[in-house]
């Protein structure tokens, strides 16, 4: 027995010490990033406390000002100062912005510097009106308190002018954070030696969007763009036409591939070899000669590098921008890009920042009086595009004459002749956009036009930008130029540097570019062009340059001199936030071709830690019911496995943490359904070594044996389960990955310590002649050993089946799902209110104004909602984020007893999620669904094949699966407006199905194991008898592995928040039906089929 203990203790420490420790080593830099984030924002709070005091107004200051208003008696100068106040007050805000990453000293410096001459300016103003009016104003004592009152009040607005709103503490916060952990990224640290923070990040947990918020995008390059782009010049007309037709095709067929749509389109439109649209310097592999296979070869490679430059320029953006640890990864064969951005909480920022392809360029503008012939500028070139656009959009525009204009050109009111000193020609409003800018896009009518000496451009921006509400103010307007030349002179190309400055002139956000010698010569040359223009007889002033970014115009300044050196800046209708993104775009470089985002989520950061604390406490009861659960059923040998099973959890944790994973909601409840899980490889074992010790065995023989022969069972049934985790990791994006990487964590690290470490504590434990009850009266009351005759209920079994199968499909059929919006499209908007809400009530206001009824439901509480409509366009205008969100703000003003007073602050305080996802895309998410589920379920049937030799028990296998997906679906087609809470289907509810799969699978395969080993033991007993008391000795097993794990997404669904709602409904049901299944479905099937082939022979 000594030698024995000798060799145990070895192997325990041998094998449980070094994986734990090695496990505690991966831990190490999530306790360092916890650290250093921790001391990251106490360092950015610190700072941004500093910045609120010193742009506070002191005691000192305010006695300055209100000496000087006192003093003033006219309200014309009190207004003057006020103003002043507010520039120098804006001022501040703006450097902060602007050395947001700067040392905090030197801006400390700064702003104090700005504060002392503001105050100097005071004390002289002070003294200079004294000097002249201080009889007058001391004489009149009505007129004193009349400024007093003007006085307090414009005290008490510059005092609320000079404090930073929740945005811009938010900007400087994160920025003073950001620099801290710039600081230490690449320090080593000294307790560690081998980590700095830059490593630190990517082998650590992280937490996912839905823990702490931000951007979850999904984007695509735009293919049609890109083959236009590809295109020769010469064929720019044609090819443009094919690709329009291509793009109907393609977002109207199921063809997935774009290429073989386009293929098919050209071919049916032109004779003419596709060599000869493509025989570009850059395709120098294609010729006029080539064979229409090999270019689509080219092209898609083209197309991949697109993609390739994509993944690489939109990293460089943003790292620019500061996200902390994004998670960017590509998948070539669906040319996706997805981006996770955790803490992002400006989405509309970001998705800018992401979708501009930053192709910058520099045109001479024709001025609005110059003159062709005898025709002004708008004569010769943009009536003819009004003309083209009431031609083409008659029906839409409701022309009733030509004499409508839709491009309204600039007209001096005194001589009725085009204006002076304007770049743009004409304006034309927001509503008629969209048919400007597709005429503007068809070449042929362009061309005809401007002869290629000449492009017609718009503003990115209206003329009028104080406007939030495009549902509530007047119209916008963009101005419209006429430039020279069909390309841009100088490029992106040419850039050697951007960055954002404050103009001194007018302290206004701008960005300086710097150009290297080429482009410094070309634009000299067009500023020296635009110098010379100056003609006083023809009303024609010093030219402008129209810069222009995506085919749009930012800025056209005025050239009055040469410019040499290659410097310039782009200034007006910009903040400190636009001018820094724009710097960033510049400097990452342009796309090759745009991409568009096919869909989004965000979760904002209330949402998030709401999440994290429903999540954490779903974990920490779950764990609690298991540990009494074991306790109570098993005694002493529960001791052991809740030993077991912590270990689990350490090593699961420890696993992620090593992979750099990203903690997601649905990964906590991944966590949570493990050690439910993870308890049935311990009840298999445990109840194997009673069945061991009822027959007779010693203790440490049945022990022995129990552990031996339960080993097939537990590897068949984790294979299983871990064959769809991993078809949920390869299928899934987001939060739904998260799930399937916990998932399949959790399957490796439950059979490693149940099965091992579990084994080895067994092993010590008796060869100390210590033995452990796996008996307690709880237990023995539900191990009475009974064979019950199954089979000969199987026939009332089916029936129940069949009709409820039957109804399910009825359900599905005729009523239907509640889709959401991962498979039907649309936008979705999380909603909070300041009292309870009656969703109807707000569905009934919301199809007043979309003129279709949207979808409303509560969202954990009567006063939050999830808002969901497909309406695309409003009234002519496309309802993009911005546009909702007005929109909502609007309509939803009623709802609450205290509204936002304005947009922003609507969309700061109660927007609290979104999500959009574009039609096609749904479509492509609904059949990627539909392949995975099936794939997954003929991998099962053939792993089952395998391992039982028998085809009879993979088809009734599968049977089970059906059985129980299709009572799950019909469950959720008629339960979708009973429930309170939401039954869409979506992403997460097709991971659970999958996930129920992989346990009916599990249950399944035990029974099925059980089934053969009798079969092999007892070949000369009857078929029926053999599976009767197979199914009877596993009996025990399949109710407590279905109570364990019934506990614990019971659990889930009371406490793990709505977002886990539907998720755990359809988890509850199915391991209900999944237990039921494989005793009264799958088994019976198998042997009736097995008997028809014994009965063939």
């Amino acid at each position: 027995m000594a030698s024995k203990n000798r060799t145990a203790n070895p192997l325990l420490l041998a094998f449980i010490i070094p994986l734990t420790l090695a496990c505690l080593w991966t831990l190490i830099p999530t306790y360092v990033k916890y650290s250093v984030n921790k001391d990251a924002d106490a360092y950015a709070e610190k700072q941004l406390e500093n910045i609120v005091a010193i742009n506070q107004v002191d005691e000192s200051r305010e006695a300055i000002l209100r000496d000087s208003f006192e003093d003033i008696f006219s309200q014309e100068i009190v207004k003057v100062n006020y103003v002043a106040l507010q520039k120098e007050a804006e001022l501040q805000v703006q450097t902060a912005f602007r050395l947001t990453n700067n040392v905090p000293d030197e801006l400390a410096w700064n702003t104090i510097e700005l504060n002392d001459s503001a105050s100097k300016a005071y004390e002289a103003q002070k003294a200079e009106v004294l000097g002249s009016l201080q009889d007058e104003l001391l004489a009149d004592s009505a007129n004193q308190a009349k400024v007093q009152s003007n006085t307090e009040k414009a005290l008490a607005q510059a005092t609320a002018y000079n404090s930073l709103n929740v945005e811009q503490a938010n900007t400087i916060r994160e920025g003073y954070a950001r620099a801290y952990k710039d600081s230490v990224r690449d320090i080593e640290d000294n307790m560690f030696l081998i980590w700095n923070y830059k490593k630190v990040e990517a082998q650590s947990i992280s937490l996912g969007l839905d823990l702490q918020g931000g951007l979850a995008v999904t984007l695509v390059i735009d293919q049609a763009d890109a083959l236009a782009k590809l295109a020769t010049p010469t064929k720019q007309t044609e090819i443009r036409e094919i690709i329009k037709q291509a793009d109907a095709e393609f977002k109207a067929g199921d063809e997935v591939d774009y290429l073989t749509v386009f293929q098919k389109v050209f071919e049916e439109s032109t004779d003419e070899p596709m060599g000869s649209f493509f025989n570009t310097e850059r395709l120098s592999t294609i010729s006029n000669s080539s064979t229409t296979a090999s270019v689509i070869s080219t092209l898609r490679n083209e197309m991949a590098d697109m993609l390739d430059g994509a993944e690489t320029i939109l990293k460089t953006r943003i790292d620019q921008f500061g996200v902390a640890s994004p998670e960017i990864s590509k998948d070539k064969t669906q040319g996706h890009i997805y981006m996770e951005l955790a803490g992002v909480d400006n989405p509309d920022r970001i998705q800018k920042l992401i979708e501009q392809s930053a192709e910058l360029g520099f045109y001479n503008v024709i001025q609005p009086r110059e003159r062709f012939g005898d025709q002004w500028t708008f004569e010769r070139f943009l009536q003819p595009i009004d003309e083209a656009i009431k031609a083409r959009f008659t029906q839409e525009l409701n022309a009733t004459s030509n004499d409508s204009l839709i491009l309204v050109p600039l007209i001096d009111g005194n001589t009725m002749e085009p204006s002076t000193g304007y770049p743009s020609a004409a304006y034309i409003a927001e509503e008629h956009i969209t048919y400007f800018d597709e005429v503007i896009a068809d070449k042929a009518i362009i061309k005809g036009i401007t002869q290629d000496n000449y492009r017609v451009l718009r503003d990115k921006k209206p003329i009028d930008n104080n406007q939030d509400d495009a549902f509530e103010q007047g119209p916008k307007y963009y101005g419209v130029y006429v430039v020279e030349g069909s390309t841009s002179r100088i490029t992106g190309d040419e850039l050697t540097d951007a960055y954002q400055f404050l103009d001194p002139m007018n302290n206004e956000p701008a960005v300086n570019l710097s150009m290297n010698s080429k482009g410094a010569e070309i634009w000299a040359d067009m500023t020296r062009k635009a110098s010379l223009e100056v003609n006083e007889a023809e009303g024609r002033t010093a030219g402008f340059i129209a810069i222009v970014l995506d085919e749009k115009v930012i800025s056209a300044p005025r050239s009055a001199n040469e410019i040499t050196g290659g410097g310039t800046q782009i200034s007006g209708s910009m903040d400190v936030q636009e001018a820094r993104d724009l710097s960033n775009i510049l400097t990452a470089g342009k796309l090759d071709a745009q991409v568009q985002v096919t869909s989004s989520d965000f979760v904002g950061p209330t949402l998030g830690k709401r999440s994290m604390r429903s999540g954490l406490m779903s974990l920490a009861i779950g764990m609690g019911a298991i540990v009494v659960f074991m306790l109570l059923y098993y005694g002493g040998s529960g001791v052991i496995a809740l030993s077991a099973l912590i270990l689990n959890l350490f090593y699961i944790i420890s696993c992620l943490a090593g992979f750099g994973a990203t903690l997601t909601l649905p990964g906590m409840a991944g966590i949570v359904l493990t050690v439910g899980m993870a308890v049935d490889a311990n009840v298999i074992i445990f109840e194997r070594i009673k069945e061991e010790v009822r027959k007779g065995k010693g203790y440490k023989l049945a022990i022995q044996d129990g552990f031996n022969r339960s080993y097939s069972a537990i590897i068949d049934a984790n294979v299983t389960t871990f064959i769809v985790a991993f078809l949920l990791y390869k299928g899934g994006f987001g939060p739904v990955k998260g799930f399937a990487i916990v998932l399949m964590i959790g399957i490796l690290t439950t059979l490693l310590a149940a099965v091992v470490i579990a084994r080895i504590g067994f092993n010590y434990l008796s060869q100390q002649d210590r033995k452990v009850t796996f008996d307690t009266s709880l237990s023995k009351v539900f191990s009475a050993q009974k064979v019950y005759q199954f089979l000969s209920m199987r026939k009332i079994s089916y029936v129940i089946s069949g009709v409820v199968v039957a109804a399910s499909i009825a359900a599905i059929v005729t009523q239907s799902f509640d889709l959401g919006v991962d498979f039907k499209g649309g936008r979705s908007y999380t909603v909070e209110f300041d009292q309870n809400i009656d969703a109807t009530d707000v569905a009934d206001k919301l199809e007043v104004k979309l003129g279709k009824r949207p979808t409303v439901k509560t969202y954990g509480s009567e006063a939050t909602l999830q808002i969901t409509t497909s309406v695309e366009n409003l009234d002519g205008v496309a309802l993009n984020d911005d546009a909702m969100a007005a929109l909502l703000y609007k309509e939803l003003e009623t709802f609450y007893t205290s509204p936002s007073t304005s947009l922003d602050d609507f969309r700061q305080d109660y927007i609290k999620g979104t999500s959009m996802i574009e039609t096609s895309v749904a479509d492509d998410i609904r059949k990627s669904a539909v392949f995975g589920g099936s794939i997954g379920v003929l991998l099962i049937f053939v792993y089952i094949f395998i391992r039982f030799r028998k085809w009879q028990f993979g088809f009734g296998a599968i049977a089970a699966i059906l059985h129980d997906a299709l009572i799950i679906l019909g469950l959720f087609a008629i339960l979708k407006t009973v429930m309170p809470f939401s039954m869409e289907m979506n992403r997460n509810i097709i991971a659970a199905l999958l996930t129920i799969i992989g346990y009916s699978i599990n249950d399944t395969v035990v029974v099925f194991d059980r089934i053969r080993e009798y079969i092999t033991e007892r070949p000369k007993t009857s078929l029926e008898e053999n599976v009767n008391e197979a199914v009877s000795s596993t009996l025990s097993r399949t109710l407590m592995t279905s109570v364990t794990t019934l506990l614990v997404v019971l659990i889930l669904f009371f406490f793990g928040g709505p977002d886990l709602k539907s998720l755990s409904f359809a988890l509850i049901v199915g391991i209900i039906v999944g237990t039921y299944s494989s005793i009264f479905v799958a088994t019976p099937l198998a042997v009736d089929f097995l008997k028809r082939q014994e009965a063939n022979k």
